[in-house]
């Protein structure tokens, strides 16, 4: 009786120590499988790792998520992108020491840690707090030959880091779901950037969406909400072995996730236990990049703009003496544009005043006709009279004139505005001589006639001729000008 007591306490201690052992942990002669339900759990019981299928999929898939929280959420995903289409999936060890997921009837793995342990298969895969699931020697507890937070997927935990190891030259990653029902590799990740100011880049494939600003010494830039105040203990890394930023929470108790989801927005997100659901905590507000309208925001790093300060230096002062050229030489076409504008404005006010020197009677430069009319233009011709071809001309300063071209011994009459009906010829409204222009200068019967006019004793030399008032015929020279003012 007693040897059976004893070999009962024997077996029992042996089973608990086995199961204690194995809770955590996946080994060489303890793996789990899916049509079991069978799942591994953190020692404090924060994280599970099990077969799950998301949202209304029935894919199965290997991942890593809040095991007391009752909203399941994911955190990490072993095969995102080659799920089992049943419950046959069983996660082991291989004979190569490697944590590998095996379909029912397969040989080769749908999914692997696929490292090299020197043909050691002394391996354990455990699940610690953090969420970090890690292969390492069982011998030495160690050796982490493998771990998740190294290959993430769409959520950034505590302790986990975003960046590069420069020495393996692994980039960490965080890169959305597909959608709710499928956690393959999305279209948005969220990446550091390399350079003389590396900083976090949201991205849509290849083009940038969001940027988080440069690093100031103790926060992005472009976050203004990480403050002293801040409840996250933050860390950015950038030496010769390691370019990268992490953030924890200062205070262990806070279940804090950040993410970059499937709708393009990485944020954020605190465990609220009294409402028992996730809150947004921060959302990042500066926009550097946009699809659709949105404000665009430009930074200037300082310690970049200081490494093209020297460099530039003869650059600036080119461009200065450039600049001061330019505006130079403007300046100078405009005072010569002004200049010529005054002069014409003078030049016709001129043209006026000096041609009624003699009475009221103008006389004008043999120039000024020719250019008034476009040389006499067959284009400015307004029609055909019985003292010769009446043209359209603007004078220097803008008034429009009618100019009669007379040959020598013919007659001219008074210049006359036509109605719309109306041709020179048959026209009853009359407007007055404006100037006169004689080939010979001692010659100025127009002026004496125009002071008879203005006497009244125009009758002397005026005759009636069909009911309109016309000079007397004689012989003035080549052009009488008439003008034809407008209401």
């Amino acid at each position: 009786m007693n040897s059976v007591k004893w070999l009962i306490r024997i077996l029992l201690v042996f089973y608990l120590s086995h199961f204690s052992f194995s809770v955590d942990t996946i080994t060489l002669d303890h793996f789990i499988q899916d049509n079991n339900h069978e799942v591994i759990v953190s020692g404090g019981n924060i994280f599970a790792l099990g077969f799950f299928s998301p949202g209304s999929s029935t894919n199965r898939y290997v991942g890593i998520w809040y095991h007391q929280i009752p909203v399941k959420t994911v955190v990490w995903v072993a095969n995102r992108d080659n799920p089992i289409n049943d419950t046959s999936g069983i996660l082991r060890i291989d004979a190569r020491g490697n944590l590998a997921l095996f379909q029912k009837n397969q040989t080769l793995p749908v999914w692997s840690t696929n490292i090299s342990t020197a043909g050691t298969r002394n391996s354990v895969a455990q699940i610690l707090d953090s969420g970090n699931l890690v292969l390492i020697q069982n011998d030495t507890r160690e050796a982490v030959l493998w771990q998740s937070f190294a290959h993430p997927t769409d959520t950034w935990l505590s302790f986990m880091k975003l960046g590069f190891n420069l020495r393996t030259g692994l980039n960490q990653v965080y890169s959305s779901w597909k959608s709710p029902d499928d956690p393959g590799v999305g279209n948005y990740s969220l990446k550091m950037t390399q350079g003389v100011s590396p900083q976090m880049v949201l991205y849509k494939g290849s083009n940038p969406l969001w940027r988080s600003g440069t690093w100031t010494g103790k926060r992005w830039s472009g976050i203004p909400e990480m403050t002293q105040n801040f409840v996250f203990r933050d860390s950015f890394v950038n030496t010769d072995d390691e370019l990268s930023f992490s953030s924890d929470a200062k205070n262990a108790s806070i279940i804090t996730r950040w993410v970059t989801n499937e709708t393009g927005v990485t944020q954020r997100i605190i465990w609220n236990n009294e409402a028992q659901s996730w809150i947004i905590d921060s959302v990042p507000k500066e926009q550097a990049y946009t699809e659709t309208g949105q404000d665009l925001y430009i930074r200037v790093d300082k310690n970049e703009l200081a490494r093209y300060t020297k460099k530039g230096l003869v650059q600036k002062k080119g461009v200065l003496a450039g600049v001061i050229v330019s505006s130079a030489l403007v300046f100078l076409i405009l005072v010569i544009f002004l200049r010529c504008w005054v002069q014409r404005q003078r030049r016709g006010e001129k043209e006026i005043d000096e041609s009624t020197r003699n009475g009221d009677v103008p006389y004008f430069d043999l120039s000024t006709i020719p250019a008034a009319t476009n040389n006499f233009s067959s284009d400015n011709k307004l029609g055909q009279g019985g003292f010769g071809p009446v043209y359209k001309g603007v004078l220097l300063n803008g008034k429009e004139i009618a100019v009669k071209r007379l040959s020598n011994c013919s007659d001219f009459g008074m210049a006359r505005i036509f109605g719309g009906d109306q041709i020179e010829g048959d026209t009853k409204r009359v407007v007055g001589t404006y100037g006169y222009m004689s080939p010979d200068p001692s010659l100025n019967l127009v002026g004496h006639v125009w002071e008879l006019w203005k006497e009244g004793k125009a009758t002397e030399e005026m005759m009636d001729l069909k009911g309109e008032l016309i000079l007397s015929k004689v012989a003035l020279g080549n052009v009488v000008m008439a003008i034809a003012l407008k209401p």
